[in-house]
């Protein structure tokens, strides 16, 4: 859920400035007084326990929605302060960051303490920098020179992100992901707010997943890619078999509590199944230890390894062994070329094609039954009125010699 925006603090200052981007903008600040500078693209509010100036910069690209800074000094203090959508020269971009750097430089080495807080919209962030951001793994931290080193953080739940210091650099709020972690290739049937992980380097077997509630997450395997989205809490124990060669298999699961499956997609036959006549070549066998409510899977079909084994596009469907025999399921064929069918339980699935439908035979005609239109022509109904005109005719003529011979 989006948070409301945020409000200014209690007797803060107000001044209206939103039709300027700030350039070496000279602000005075009053002592204990919180004051608000509203410009076009940033709104940032500054408190101070003493009285202090600043210079406000701010790149016209970078868009703030709400900067707190508080700082608590034994002197009065000058500060310099310059908002960049890009990093400073000679400072390295971080990977997962929120693309806000600001320099902060004093005109004093003397000690000081400072609050910094900026607003965090999800849903924004999201779509400008075209990812998903990770609200728990967002952190503040500075440029020591070589490296950025985050400090300990933590998001309010008015939606700011929190972080002391004791000393003024160059910072910035990027994500600590996890090192397989990588940017979302372009793969056909993948949302765009996933979150990729690269693991081209092996084939996984018996490896475990961890997955959060609602989070779709791309894994991508040396031979192949899967694409998963639980609306609970997941683990997941995959085994792949070497020869399995998929471009991409999805699942999305809907189940009514934490989840753990384990999943192996293979080339060889499960022991317990038969070979169906006309098939894709792959078994999945999912074993769920909780019931699900609802489930999609998907596999990306490609049209040339299709042709290759002889069958047809338009007749390849999912389906389940039920113990004694392949039961297709109703499947649909998307625009990225994904083969998606719904279920309510997992088993052992395969993507088979579909038998031709058998032609009806010609219907042959039985006493007292209605022949169809097309049959009316080899067999022509009765002209009533023609007998009934030939009736009247004899029987006029019969009437006509009877009349004739009386005497």
């Amino acid at each position: 859920m989006e948070l409301p925006a945020p409000h200014p603090s209690p007797g803060s200052l107000q001044m209206n400035l939103t039709n300027i981007v700030p350039r070496r903008l000279h602000h005075r600040i009053e002592a204990a007084t919180p004051q608000l500078f509203m410009y076009r693209n940033m709104v940032m509010e500054v408190a101070s326990n003493r009285a202090m100036t600043m210079n406000v910069s701010c790149d016209e690209a970078v868009r703030i929605r709400y900067l707190r800074l508080s700082l608590n000094t034994t002197r009065n203090i000058h500060l310099n302060l310059q908002a960049n959508a890009t990093p400073p020269a000679g400072v390295e971009r971080p990977r997962y960051g929120l693309e806000r750097y600001l320099t902060i430089e004093p005109n004093s080495t003397g000690p000081v303490s400072a609050t910094m807080e900026l607003y965090i919209n999800q849903t924004a962030l999201s779509l400008e920098l075209n990812r998903t951001i990770m609200l728990e793994r967002l952190t503040w931290c500075y440029w020591n020179g070589s490296v950025w080193e985050p400090v300990r953080s933590r998001l309010r739940e008015d939606g700011f992100l929190e972080a002391n210091t004791t000393h003024f650099s160059v910072w910035t709020i990027k994500e600590q992901r996890m090192p397989r972690e990588m940017p979302l290739p372009e793969i056909s049937g993948v949302p765009m707010h996933t979150m990729a992980y690269n693991y081209t380097d092996m084939v996984p077997n018996e490896f475990q997943l961890h997955l959060r509630q609602h989070q779709g997450s791309l894994f991508q395997f040396k031979n192949t890619a899967l694409y998963l989205n639980c609306t609970r809490d997941t683990q997941l124990d995959l085994t792949v078999e070497n020869e399995f060669r998929q471009r991409l298999f999805r699942l999305e699961v809907q189940p009514g509590e934490a989840l753990k499956l384990e999943m192996r997609l293979r080339v060889s036959r499960p022991p317990e199944v038969e070979e169906p006549e006309r098939h894709m070549g792959f078994y999945c066998e999912i074993e769920p230890n909780a019931t699900i409510a609802r489930a999609r899977l998907g596999i990306e079909i490609d049209p040339q390894e299709v042709e290759s084994r002889g069958l047809v596009v338009e007749r390849l469907t999912w389906a389940y062994w039920n113990g004694t025999h392949w039961c297709p399921v109703e499947s649909t064929l998307s625009v990225d070329n994904i083969l998606e069918a719904e279920t309510d339980h997992f088993s052992v699935w395969s993507v088979i094609e579909e038998a031709e439908p058998t032609p009806t035979e010609e219907t042959v005609e039985e006493p007292g039954q209605t022949l169809p239109e097309e049959a009316m022509e080899d067999h022509p109904q009765p002209n009533y009125l023609l007998y009934g005109a030939g009736a009247v005719a004899i029987l006029a003529i019969a009437a006509y010699l009877v009349y004739t011979r009386r005497p």
